[in-house]
């Protein structure tokens, strides 16, 4: 009887495994055939992306050999618009395949420009102009550049379709050297040494390669100071309390090359950060709670102009402003000789409890302040008047310098207007008579800003 029950207990735990084994094989199993399925998703989505990558490039080489041989305006513009749309599906295809950080930035930079300064080409040739010996050389860079990347997209495509092309990370030794296929890392890498000397484009424009060469204005002509200098400096702009025990928590190596300064005061924090040429505040911030609204706007507004005027901001006019969270912020714009400079900008926030200015910021001052020459043919005002819609009503008129995206400056009549029932700024190149911007006021009792 003991025996039995042995017998049976053992032949439970028995059955009992086998269930339970036969469970994680089934398990296993389940998640092999997952995890494969998976990868089969997985690489027929990278392939899907690898192939519109290269109908991309190959319409791009040749929609620029195309544009440079169009004299037609609209025509050059259909095909430039055809060109950023195939630069932007490139950047989509390309942001769907399984590249590192770092691999394709010369690459990623050639589609963004190449998209950019034909839509540039476009604005251009629409508005009279003609495209130049050096941008058609320009073009013909871009051209050359498309067909390298177009070429080696094309070979890898046709190892893709016969089963030789791998989107898996590459082995020890490149593939290249020891042939046994074609990698999709190692490929990009091989394009990206191609565009090692692509040349640099300079013109008007968001990927401009002055932009990211830029000195700061204000400060490149002044002497470089230490930190104990620029500690003193941190103290006058916070002034009071909060700047007792400022210490340097850091550095930075962007421009401006800065000091950072910060403080722990009782129920708030304090950071500042001052450039360590010349000493000019970049910005800080005071994080402390405003929980009452005890000034008017105006009287905000006051307050933050003797702060501007205490620093030795002279010359400064407001702009916009807008209240928000017990807080006013304004900004500010430099102003020579009349003429706004609406790159020289540095912006306030001002407490509206007590008046105390817990926020500023003027790096688009420090990174383009400077004394401006003023152009002397310029169209007159009664000129840039007519070239206005006959649908606006004018208010008020002043020169101002405006940017671009590139970050080039040019000289405009500033028209305010009423259209619609609705605010407007209309900007007209003071030296060509062409729009260049429009701007719509948003105007409420909380502040006046622009779209």
């Amino acid at each position: 009887m003991f025996s039995t029950k042995r017998s049976l207990r053992y032949n439970l735990i028995y059955w009992i495994f086998l269930i339970v084994f036969a469970g994680f094989a089934v398990f296993g199993l389940f998640q092999y055939v997952r995890a494969e399925k998976s990868e089969r998703s997985a690489q027929n989505s990278y392939s899907r992306a690898f192939y519109e990558l290269s109908d991309s490039m190959r319409e791009i080489d040749a929609l620029l050999e195309k544009i440079m041989l169009s004299q037609n305006p609209t025509q050059i513009s259909a095909l430039a618009s055809d060109i950023y749309a195939q630069t932007e599906s490139a950047k989509a295809s390309l942001s769907q395949l399984p590249f590192e950080s770092g691999t394709l930035v010369s690459a990623s930079k050639f589609l963004s420009q190449a998209g950019d300064y034909t839509a540039y080409i476009s604005a251009k040739v629409t508005d009279s102009g003609e495209i130049t010996n050096e941008e058609f050389n320009n073009l013909l860079s871009l051209a050359k550049h498309a067909e390298i990347m177009d070429d080696a997209l094309e070979e890898y495509t046709e190892h893709l379709s016969e089963g030789e092309f791998s989107f898996d990370k590459p082995k020890s030794n490149s593939v290249y050297a020891d042939g046994e296929g074609y990698n999709f890392l190692d490929g990009m890498a091989k394009i990206e040494k191609d565009f090692v000397n692509y040349p640099s484009l300079i013109y008007d424009g968001p990927f401009s390669e002055h932009l990211e060469k830029t000195i700061p204005e204000a400060t490149k002509n002044l002497d470089t100071i230490s930190e104990s200098e620029a500690l003193e400096i941190a103290k006058m702009y916070l002034k009071g309390e909060r700047a007792i025990s400022l210490s340097l928590s850091g550095e930075t190596a962007s421009n401006p090359e800065s000091y950072i300064f910060s403080s722990n005061a009782v129920d708030r924090q304090v950071s500042i950060q001052i450039t360590k040429k010349g000493g000019l505040g970049v910005w800080f911030l005071d994080n402390r709670n405003v929980e009452n609204e005890n000034l008017s706007i105006e009287e905000a507004k006051n307050h933050a102009f003797r702060y501007l005027r205490s620093l030795g901001f002279n010359n400064m006019i407001e702009s916009y402003y807008e209240k928000n969270s017990g807080t006013l912020t304004i900004n500010y714009a430099f102003v020579q000789n009349d003429i706004v400079m609406y790159s020289d900008l540095i912006k306030l926030k001002v407490a509206l409890d007590n008046g105390e200015i817990i926020g500023f910021e003027a790096k688009g001052y420090i990174m383009s302040h400077k004394i401006r020459e003023i152009p002397e043919n310029i169209i007159s005002q009664k000129e840039a008047y007519l070239k206005l819609s006959s649908h606006l009503t004018p208010t008020s008129v002043r020169l101002a310098f405006i940017p671009k995206e590139s970050k080039r400056e040019v000289l405009c009549y500033e028209f305010s207007g009423e259209f619609n029932g609705k605010n407007f700024l209309i900007y007209i190149n003071a030296e060509t008579g062409k729009d260049e911007k429009i701007l719509m006021l948003i105007e409420s009792e909380n502040g006046v800003l622009t779209i």
